[in-house]
């Protein structure tokens, strides 16, 4: 089957900022159809989900910080989803760069609460009791 053109939707209007010449005009092409094409959809959550973990060519690539922005700046059939669709892609990359918080307390004390899941604190056990311990990366 032969693949789709992958060309910008006619039915959006970008600012003069953008210009045609620029290393990164595939991928902006790409967010453009992100209205029309659910497959564009599907490829923009495989990059937001995978950005911290593989090395994207960032001169050849809008940054998912600047998707909304991109939304806000071309003029969509429906301007509200397109929005939608690249702030919640853009939240999604942005959630993968960050690095985790130090851990406060690396002993957890026993099990504590009602139930059949108990609450783990971070509150010292009683001396003799034991402790469970978290890895260590």
């Amino acid at each position: 089957m032969p693949e789709k053109p992958r060309t910008a939707p006619a039915n959006v209007a970008c600012p003069a900022e953008c210009r045609r010449e620029h290393a990164r005009v595939a991928h902006h092409d790409r967010l453009l159809r992100i209205e029309a094409d659910p497959d564009a959809i599907v490829d923009l959550f495989e990059v937001a989900v995978t950005w911290a973990e593989l090395e994207y060519p960032v001169d050849e690539m809008i940054a998912p910080s600047s998707w909304p922005a991109f939304a806000e700046k071309h003029r969509w059939q429906d301007p509200d989803r397109a929005l939608r669709i690249l702030a919640l892609a853009s939240d999604i990359a942005l959630r993968g760069s960050r690095t985790p918080a130090p851990a406060r307390n690396t002993t957890l004390s026993m099990a504590s609460g009602d139930g059949i899941c108990p609450t783990l604190v971070g509150t010292p056990s009683p001396p003799g009791t034991p402790r469970l311990r978290l890895a260590r990366p």
